[in-house]
Formats: C-alpha cells, sequence, structure tokens
C-alpha cells in the first residue's frame, strides 16, 4: 500500500516538474525570437531614410513596451 502511494506521488511530481519545465522553455524560445535581413537598397521608414545593409529585428517584451 505505501509502495502505491508513494510511486502515485513520484509520478505526480515528476508530471508537474515536467510541466514547468515544458513552460520555462517555451517562454525563453520566445523571448530571443529575432530575424535577420539583408537590405540591398536604402529604405524609408516614418520619415528617416536609412542605408543598405544587415538588419536586426526582433520582438519588445511587454513590460518594455510600458
Amino acid at each position: 500500500m505505501k509502495k502505491e502511494v508513494l510511486k502515485g506521488l513520484t509520478i505526480f511530481t515528476l508530471m508537474v516538474a515536467l510541466a514547468i519545465l515544458t513552460a520555462v522553455v517555451s517562454a525563453n524560445a520566445q523571448s530571443r525570437y529575432q530575424v535577420v535581413a539583408d537590405i540591398p537598397f536604402e529604405f524609408v521608414v516614418g520619415n528617416e531614410t536609412l542605408p543598405a545593409g544587415e538588419y536586426y529585428v526582433s520582438s519588445v517584451p511587454a513590460a518594455a513596451r510600458r
């Protein structure tokens, strides 16, 4: 009887740990999303003309936008 309870508790603990680990890895992967673009011509963004070249674009975390 004690072995069954201990086994159930162990499996439950492992499931919770796996769920937490999956959530952390998923959140970490989303925060590092970045695109590299090599633009071969100058272009205009708003009122500014930017030269041709390599540009890195990434998302800004919601906390930084406030």
